[in-house]
């Protein structure tokens, strides 16, 4: 079994519509080959959370994130090409909904997941005043977060030239 995590529409549906509830499993159907891809038949997720923001619009739209298990094959792979830049992502013929995360969960995971991988979060995520406060407090020295988060939060566009003098 492999754990990971899944984004969803605010409805719990997937890009292509399908629709998803906790505790269920999903699985591709018997005897079609699992591979991955946009094109692909896999049930995609991701080891990573920050990662699985690739599969909604989750900076200009709310989503819902579940905790899932990958109870069949899993194929993991990197595609910087079809997913532009994101990495370590995974499908499988077999995927059990567990756990919708609360924000707060999903704030107390990230938390802990410091480097590049918050920075995709942030990127990739719609956070409320009170995230970016937390983030910012459990971080206070970290210029990289704070652009980040004057990038795609605030909407200062020129903050990186602001800060390093080239234009992002």
């Amino acid at each position: 079994m492999v754990n990971g995590f899944k984004a969803f529409n605010e409805d719990m549906t997937n890009r292509y519509g399908q629709k998803f509830e906790e505790g269920k499993i999903y699985q591709i159907p018997k005897g079609t080959e699992l591979s991955t891809g946009n094109n692909g038949t896999g049930i995609h997720f991701s080891p990573n959370l920050e990662d699985c923001f690739h599969f909604v619009d989750a900076i200009n739209s709310p989503c819902k994130v579940a905790r899932v298990s990958a109870l069949g094959r899993v194929l993991t792979f990197n595609d910087s090409f079809e997913y532009y830049g994101f990495y370590d992502l995974s499908a499988t013929d077999k995927l059990r909904i567990d756990h919708i995360m609360t924000r707060e969960e999903i704030m107390d995971h990230m938390l802990t997941t410091p480097g590049a991988n918050l920075l995709t979060f942030i990127r990739d995520y719609k956070l409320e005043d009170e995230e970016v406060r937390r983030i910012l407090e459990t971080f206070p020295n970290n210029h990289q977060i704070a652009l980040a988060i004057n990038y795609y939060h605030n909407g200062d566009k020129e903050t990186y030239f602001k800060y390093y003098g080239v234009k992002r």
